[in-house]
């Protein structure tokens, strides 16, 4: 007679799932609070093309906060203080991080892999945090009107894992939300990005519009300015500033550097992507736009190929009405999927899991949360979001009328005339104006409007781009470098309190360093 074998089992406090910057830095927080905490991740590591690398200064402030500063800007990376977009041949800058009053004024650009093998090395470091890399959370357990774990698969095969709390943390296609079956509300993206890699020559001046010359540990040593600075933290100069992207005859093309090469999405309008001839002449033509939104990369595009290296990153905005259940909570893409524009994704969910420890950690230690707990955390996070959302929505719509239709510019004319033409409310701001909330909105989304337009009018008039710039830059920097409600770590390391350590020390001598 045959035997089945049962599902193994396991008991935590809390297990989540997925192991993104949310899940990760989550797991984390939990652990050095005494909490015990399984963070499930279904692939066998970190690495994927589509992961934001962009570290804001809300996040190295975390990070500062944890006494981590330190080792983390050991990691490779590149240091951006100011913004810009090359707007046809015509640098301008449009954010500035310099003025904000935080360790590290500038974004740290580095591969996310890199930042979540960070995370996981110092978590494991805990007595009470375990990583279960390769292990899928394929749905929920259910006792009594709550959720008390998840069903996973793994090497291991089956496992259930009974918790007093479930957090999913995977991902805009969450599988656990979806489980749930808790309601999304659509922001609508109106555009998607072709996501591929480019070769750099490290001697010659880049897409970012600085030289990169680097000294034989792979620093570079001049930044831009004719200063020298050779390191042992790992950054790429001081980061002056970083061509973000490059706007030239209807086409947008985002650079990314990841050291030793280019990560580029060009941006093109929702649905375009599928309508796109996957055949030699149509990759010959895709490789000839490249050129004309960024002449600097011409002497790279010839390494694409084949149309396999050229991904389709489907950009959504959306966010649940309800981010939890009795047992359950969503942080992250998992609670509001967030377009790429501003970067801000990651630090969004980093900002998500500092807010859900400070909320949890004491509760965990003692048993389940309640319903009202949980929502104190939606409640707590869903503001910021939905003001972000809001830019990203106007940022979105702002780029794709500069992207026009057929490579000629929406509207007509050129791109100034397009943002003159362009309404400061739509209809939407206009019917809700009438509430404070709506005033607020229409009022955020006029500014937006103002900011992301300034790179383009100064192009056109150079006297009133020099007055707004030192104040748009300064206020987008603060936008997206900051965000809106930027939290703060107020759980204790139980371990390091017990061992004499003092998190003021770990901080200072973080601040130090990143200066």
């Amino acid at each position: 007679m045959g035997t089945s074998s049962a599902p193994l089992r396991w008991t935590t406090r809390c297990v989540i799932a997925g192991g993104g910057p949310a899940g990760m830095m989550l797991g984390l927080l939990l652990a050095r609070a005494g909490v015990d905490v399984i963070v499930l991740e279904k692939h066998d590591d970190f690495a994927r093309d589509f992961r934001g690398d962009t570290i804001h200064p809300s996040t190295m402030a975390v990070m500062a906060e944890l006494g981590l500063l330190t080792d983390f800007l050991r990691i490779p990376h590149t240091r951006a203080a100011t913004l810009a977009l090359d707007m046809a041949g015509r640098r301008r800058t449009v954010v500035d991080f310099r003025h904000l009053r935080t360790p590290c004024p500038f974004i740290a650009l580095m591969p996310q892999w890199d930042f979540l093998t960070f995370l996981a090395e110092r978590a494991g470091a805990y007595p009470t945090f375990r990583l279960a890399m390769s292990t899928e959370a394929t749905d929920l357990v259910r006792a009594n009107g709550r959720v008390v774990g998840v069903r996973a698969a793994g090497p291991l095969g089956e496992v259930e894992i009974r918790a007093d709390l479930t957090v999913a943390a995977d991902g805009r296609h969450s599988t656990l939300r979806s489980r749930a079956g808790l309601p999304v509300r659509e922001r609508g993206a109106p555009f998607d990005v072709l996501w591929f890699r480019l070769p750099k020559d490290m001697g010659d001046r880049s897409a970012s519009g600085r030289r990169a010359a680097r000294d034989g540990n792979g620093n570079e040593e001049g930044n831009g300015r004719g200063e020298e600075k050779g390191n042992e933290r790992g950054e790429e100069g001081n980061g002056d500033g970083f061509t973000l992207a490059h706007l030239r005859k209807g086409h947008a093309l985002i650079t990314l550097d990841r050291r030793d090469y280019w990560q580029c999405g060009m941006v093109v309008r929702k649905g375009s992507a599928q309508r796109q001839p996957r055949t030699a002449g149509g990759l010959a033509a895709f490789r000839a736009q490249i050129t004309t939104a960024a002449p600097a990369l011409s002497g790279a595009v010839d390494d694409l190929t084949d149309w396999d290296q050229v991904k389709t990153l489907v950009v959504q905005v959306d966010r649940l009405r309800r981010w939890f259940q009795p047992g359950l909570l969503c942080i992250g893409d998992a609670a509001h999927a967030m377009s790429p524009a501003g970067g801000v994704g990651v630090n969004y969910a980093v900002q998500d899991a500092v807010a859900t420890a400070n909320l949890m950690a004491v509760t965990l230690r003692a048993g389940p949360p309640e319903p009202a707990e949980l929502r104190r955390v939606q409640r707590r996070r869903t503001w910021p979001v939905v003001l972000m959302q809001m830019i990203q929505v106007r940022q979105g719509a702002f780029l794709v009328r500069l992207l026009g239709d057929d490579e000629r510019p929406a509207h007509g004319g050129s791109p100034s005339r397009q943002v003159a033409r362009a309404p400061l409310t739509n209809a939407t701001t206009n019917a809700t104006a009438r509430t404070m909330t709506g005033a607020l909105r229409a009022g955020m989304s006029n500014l937006v409007t103002a900011m992301m337009s300034y790179g383009v009018t100064a192009t056109a008039a150079p006297r009133i781009g020099r007055v707004l710039g030192r104040v748009l830059g300064r206020v987008l920097g603060r936008v997206i470098g900051i965000g809106f409600r930027p939290e703060h770590v107020r759980t204790p390391d139980v371990f390091a309190e017990d061992a004499g350590y003092t998190k003021n020390a770990g901080y200072a001598e973080g601040v130090e360093r990143a200066r």
